[in-house]
């Protein structure tokens, strides 16, 4: 498997110091996670999902789960995903990513409330 490292880590103009999931990423294999840089239970990674209306039939939810879940799961796109820098994951099942949404909702809602941001208070 192909792993390309970032343009600018790659010529040396900037040195990476950790990333922000929990675990490392293949494109930078010799980065280790903040949190094992003593920001303990740092985890700040941006997460990809195909949303639809809540109005849209349970069936044709399904369907779209199933076949972006066969997608995500086929290796040349997994490959690509990890050259990209993803990480990517097994598409846990619909109610699992609801739950999911809501809890990192709250959790960043606290984190814009206690930066003071705009619209926070």
């Amino acid at each position: 498997m192909l792993h390309r490292r970032p343009p600018l880590i790659k010529a040396g103009k900037v040195r990476a110091l950790g990333v922000s999931s929990t675990t490392r990423v293949a494109t930078l294999p010799d980065v280790p996670p903040i949190a094992d840089n003593g920001v303990s239970g740092f985890d700040a990674v941006a997460w990809i999902m195909l949303v639809a209306p809540a109005a849209v039939p349970p069936a044709v939810v399904d369907k779209l789960h199933a076949d972006l879940k066969a997608i995500v799961a086929a290796p040349e796109t997994r490959q690509r995903l990890v050259e990209l820098g993803v990480i990517p994951i097994d598409t846990p099942p619909v109610p699992e990513l609801r739950a999911f949404v809501k809890s990192e909702i709250g959790r960043w809602a606290k984190v814009v409330q206690h930066a003071g941001l705009a619209g926070s208070q």
